[in-house]
């Protein structure tokens, strides 16, 4: 068994999605998302930085298919990375702080700042 605090370059790491033998993370203070490789304990990966147009304050993270779907609420868009090409994309906007996306029963789901709504 294996036990560690994680964080990447002084940055708190929130939200994870799971892929395979690894997983995905956001760290909000590096305009960032890390890979982490469970079998090697070390990230593998990271897409953005602290200066990067790519991401905004990234909060959550979730994974559908061959896209991780990254909840931005300092620009109010969900993009998505595509881990086929890792291209970045622009999957919603909204006109305030987006925390949470997830898809539940043939549904999309989000929490904005002024709530919970179904897509």
């Amino acid at each position: 068994i294996w036990s560690s605090d994680l964080s990447y370059q002084g940055g708190e790491i929130t939200g994870v999605a799971c892929d395979g033998r690894q997983f995905w993370s956001v760290v909000p203070e590096n305009n960032c998302i890390v890979s982490y490789s469970i079998s090697h304990k070390k990230f593998s990966m990271r897409i953005g930085a602290k200066d990067s147009p790519s991401f905004n304050k990234p909060v959550s993270i979730s994974k559908y298919n061959d896209e991780l779907f990254i909840c931005n609420s300092g620009s109010h868009k969900v993009r998505t990375i595509n881990l086929n090409d890792y291209s970045v994309s622009d999957f919603r906007i909204f006109d305030e702080p987006v925390y949470k996306y997830l898809r539940s029963c043939g549904k999309e789901i989000v929490v904005l700042e002024s709530g919970v709504y179904v897509l």
